[in-house]
């Protein structure tokens, strides 16, 4: 999996050597790694008893809110009278911080890459331990707390193709955390 977070304006790879404990919420390097793989889509939890360290059973969060958004890259060289096999691209957000741009052409459903807001790299450890638990309906009791959202916003595209020629000049994707966050 292809997971990134940004630092000082620009990307990085979500690795065990590019992401702290601290950024993570955890006091070891050992709990790092293992939030880290966990959170790539490694069962090192048991979720799935019949697997050991394979991908976990659930590897999305919940789409609450969040509507996919698909973007044809048009077909490179084949102009509008081609059908654009491949180059359609799926953008989706869920409540486990991550936005993700799914391959949506013929052989669609692969995952291309996803990102995570570094300001939600601390909530990871909530999510793998699933604590504390997460009650409904309101009023929550004592003691628990109420669910956690992230980016479960609506998704916008802007692709404007100037030449006309089925191909985007450029795209771009504007993310809203709606209920997760204050920033676009």
């Amino acid at each position: 999996r292809k997971l990134y977070t940004d630092s000082n304006g620009s990307l990085i790879t979500v690795t065990s050597g590019n992401v702290t404990a601290g950024q993570l919420g955890v006091g070891t390097s050992s709990e790092r790694d293992n939030l880290v793989n966990w959170y790539r889509g490694v069962d090192n939890i048991g979720e799935n008893p019949s697997t050991s360290n394979g991908p976990r059973p659930s590897l999305t969060g919940d789409v609450l809110h969040s509507e996919p958004v698909a973007v044809n890259y048009g077909n490179a060289g084949g102009g509008c009278s081609g059908a654009a096999t491949g180059d359609i691209v799926v953008f989706y957000a869920g409540n486990d911080g991550l936005l993700r741009a799914l391959d949506g052409g013929t052989t669609g459903g692969t995952e291309l890459w996803a990102y995570v807001p570094s300001d939600f790299l601390a909530s990871i450890k909530r999510l793998r331990d699933n604590a504390p638990a997460v009650t409904f309906p309101a009023p929550v009791p004592a003691g628990a707390f109420n669910r956690p959202y992230r980016i479960d916003g609506n998704l916008s595209v802007y692709a404007p193709d100037a030449n006309g020629d089925c191909v985007p000049d450029t795209v771009w994707l504007s993310v809203s955390l709606r209920r997760g966050g204050r920033f676009i």
